[in-house]
This record gives C-alpha cells, structure tokens and sequence, in this order.
C-alpha cells in the first residue's frame, strides 16, 4: 500500500510519525505542505476538504493517506499504522495540543487489542507526548499495565454512576469489584480527575432518565469506600444530549454537588 504523508515543517508530531514509519519500515511519500509539497498538498485538500479536521489553531497536521482514507493526527496515524481496529474501540482524535496527545480510551472490548493499545501509548510517551487517558473503571488491567510502565501523565476517570447502573450507559456490565480495583489504581498517577458523568440513561421499565442525586451520593461513596480517601479532585458533568435536553428535566447541579460533598468533599461543578 503506498501512503502520502503530509506534513509541516518543524513539527513534532509529523517527526514522531515519521519516526514509527521508519522503525517499522513502512515506505511513504512525504509531502511538507510549507515547502516544496505546497501544491501536492493544495490539491489534496480541495479533493479531501470534507474528511479534513480544522481546528481553532488551523488544520492537524500529520495526515496520513492511503489512496481511499484520510488518517489524521498523531496518535490516530500511529494506532491505523500498528492495528486499525484500535481506532474503533481505543483511539480517537486529540483535542489537546502544545505536547500533550488525548483521545486514547481503556476500552474493555476485543481485549485482544490491549497490547497494541499500550504499545502505541508508550510510543507516543516515549517520543515526548504527554498522555491523558480516559477510563471508565473497564478494564482494570490495561489501567494498571499502563501506570506501572508511567506512560499515563493524567488521567480522567469518567464515573458514571454506582456500578449496578454502567449497563444501563454502555450496553455491558461492570462489577463492583472491577470499578473498585480501577479506582484504587488512581493515585498512582502524576495527575487525575474523577469526574461523575450526568448523562441520559435507559431505565429497565424502557424510561429514559438522568441518575438521582441519591445514586451520585451512592457513586461518591464508593469512591471513598475503595480509595478510603475523601479529598479526590471530583467533579459533576453535564454531558446531556441536545436531543435529551428536548425531553428531560435539566439538572440542580447543585443538588449532584451537595449530595456528593458527603463523600468527595472537594466535589465541584466541572467547568470547560
């Protein structure tokens, strides 16, 4: 498969790429959209304008192609290049810049694909990222391979309620102690944030609704039960659906805060 590599001058996350090509020995086409590739990648962008991700800062360079798909962003290129289904399950683009890489999930589907997982991490530390993992407590295995080698620089724990109700938010189970074995691991990392997700839920009578103050308090309190620590950076988030806000009460933030405050007393309303 030939691929075209476009790229930028100077930058570091277009040498990273570059780097795992080389190791890896994958032959490309390089085209430096600031130097003598300006007209290549000029075309390239007319013909692939849609598929293109511009950000506030301009377009995320590198982008990688393969004749029929636009590969784009350091972490995304590198998880395509070592195994494509890792971009359905663990990495996604980064919204974050100026060194740090984001969009790499602990996932607890086709664990076949964890190695892989933490390979394109540690690359991606090694080669002078800062990492931000997302987790939901799945998985706790691939959290604790992850910490032991330090290839996590923070960590987001995305708490969605007391275990009893992820089935209801992701379409699997999870165990109390899974979720309590996860959460233990969380110190262990230079810099975390627990942060308890408000979001649309199925109910088993088929109602869709938002989890109770009451069962955040319940969530809280786990966090204090498998940690035994009350001062955790913790934080309630809206993450409700346009749609869902057309059809469902929006929330007291408040009410999720003082409720919580029982258990977490450093709980804040999370803020963008």
């Amino acid at each position: 498969m030939a691929f075209a590599l476009f790229s930028a001058t100077s930058c570091v996350r277009c040498k990273i790429v570059k780097s795992y090509m080389k190791d890896n020995g994958i032959a490309y086409q390089e085209f430096d959209f600031k130097a003598e590739g300006k007209d290549e990648f000029n075309a390239f962008y007319r013909k692939n304008r849609p598929k293109i991700y511009r950000g506030e800062e301009g377009i995320e360079f590198p982008i990688l192609f393969n004749g029929k798909e636009v590969i784009q962003g350091v972490g995304v290129i590198i998880a395509y290049l070592k195994n494509d289904v890792l971009l359905n399950l663990y990495v996604t683009r980064s919204d974050l810049s100026h060194g740090w890489v984001s969009g790499l999930t602990i996932a607890d589907s086709d664990p076949s694909c964890a190695d892989d997982f933490v390979a394109v991490v540690a690359f991606l530390k090694t080669h002078g990222l800062k990492t931000q993992i997302e987790t939901d407590g799945k998985n706790a295995k691939i959290l604790s391979q992850l910490i032991e080698r330090s290839l996590i620089d923070r960590l987001n724990f995305n708490l969605r309620g007391p275990a009893g109700i992820y089935e209801a938010f992701t379409g699997t189970p999870l165990s109390q102690e899974e979720l309590g074995l996860s959460l233990s691991l969380i110190e262990q990392c230079p810099e975390y944030n627990i942060i308890l997700l408000l979001q649309a839920l199925l109910r088993p009578d088929g109602q869709k609704d938002l989890i109770s103050p009451e069962e955040a308090a319940e969530a809280a309190a786990f966090v204090e039960q498998a940690t035994n620590k009350k001062t955790h950076p913790f934080y309630i988030k809206e993450c409700i659906s346009s749609n869902d806000k057309e059809t469902l009460p929006m929330p007291n933030l408040f009410k999720y805060r003082t409720a919580c405050r029982r258990y977490m007393v450093k709980t804040e309303i999370f803020k963008e």
